[in-house]
């Protein structure tokens, strides 16, 4: 039984989903003078953006990240970075608030991830 199916209509209801773009990280090549440079697979989608729930706060800022955070409910699986896994880097576009520019928005941790859906927290770039 798919539960977050059941409830997707409820939740869009209160706070509808955004178009985003979607940068998953395909790695890196190297430039001449030996600088890493990111390569991404470029995707377009929904997604549900809403603030940070503390617990998640605190969890971020354990990790050294302070900044300008929101949690991303996302289809398919996103990643933070996965070292043993060579993963990580992905990158979610769209606005800080609505109608503005698109920014980007680096995926640092899934909260929950599930077969067809995942939740994520992401960190404004600058």
């Amino acid at each position: 039984m798919n539960l977050h199916n059941i409830v997707r209509g409820a939740i869009t209801r209160v706070n509808p989903d955004i178009p985003v773009t979607l940068l998953r990280s395909t790695g890196y090549t190297v430039d001449a003078n030996r600088k890493q440079i990111p390569q991404y697979e470029t995707l377009t989608g929904m997604a549900q953006v809403q603030g940070i729930d503390p617990r998640d706060l605190e969890h971020v800022n354990n990790m050294g990240i302070q900044g300008n955070l929101r949690t991303v409910y996302l289809y398919d699986n996103w990643y933070g970075m996965v070292r043993s896994g060579k993963r990580g880097g992905d990158i979610i576009r769209f606005p800080m608030e609505p109608g503005g520019e698109d920014c980007d928005w680096l995926v640092v941790t899934q909260k929950e991830i599930f077969p067809n859906w995942c939740s994520v927290i992401v960190w404004l770039q600058q």
